[in-house]
C-alpha cells in the first residue's frame, strides 16, 4: 500500500507531460540522497560507540595504574624525604647594612609656622616636565596623582 501511494504522490507532484526519464531520474536521486543518510547516522552512532568504548577502556586503565601504584608505595606520602633546598649565604657590602638605633621624638602640634597656599597652577608648574594631574572629584578634596619613580 505504501508503493502505491508514492506512486501516486509522485504522479501528482510530476505532470505526464515531463519527459520519460525525469521521473525516473528524480526518484533515483531521491533514493540516493535517503541512502546517504542513513548511512550518515549509522556511521554516527558507530564512532559514538567506538568513542565510548575507548573511553571506557582508558578510564579503566588509569584506575588500574593508579590502584596498583597505591599498592607498589608503601609509605605515606607524610613520610617522604623532603627535597634538599641549597641555601647560600654572603656578606652585604657596609653600604646595603642597615643599622636601626632608639632616638626620641617630639611632636609639635600647634606650630607657630604659617604655610604659604600655592595655586593649582604653581603646584603644577613646581613639577617641571614630569606627568602630573590634579584631580577634583565631586564631593571630595582635591587630590595630586603623580607616577612614583
Amino acid at each position: 500500500m505504501k508503493q502505491s501511494i508514492d506512486s501516486e504522490l509522485l504522479v501528482d507532484l510530476v505532470e505526464d507531460t515531463l519527459p520519460p526519464g525525469f521521473r525516473a531520474g528524480l526518484l533515483a536521486r531521491s533514493i540516493k540522497t535517503a541512502q546517504r543518510a542513513r548511512a550518515f547516522r549509522l556511521s554516527l552512532r558507530v564512532l559514538t560507540v567506538l568513542g565510548l568504548a575507548c573511553g571506557g577502556v582508558l578510564w579503566l586503565k588509569d584506575r588500574s595504574a593508579s590502584t596498583s601504584m597505591a599498592q607498589r608505595n608503601t609509605f605515606p606520602p607524610a613520610l617522604k624525604a623532603p627535597e634538599i633546598v641549597i641555601v647560600r649565604t654572603a656578606a652585604l657590602p657596609a653600604n646595603l647594612v642597615v643599622h636601626s638605633f632608639e632616638a626620641a621624638v617630639s611632636i609639635r602640634t600647634n606650630a607657630n609656622v604659617t604655610v604659604p597656599l600655592v595655586s593649582d597652577e604653581q603646584l603644577l608648574a613646581a613639577f617641571g616636565d614630569q606627568p602630573v594631574a590634579l584631580v577634583r572629584a565631586p564631593g571630595q578634596a582635591p587630590r595630586l596623582i603623580y607616577p612614583g619613580r
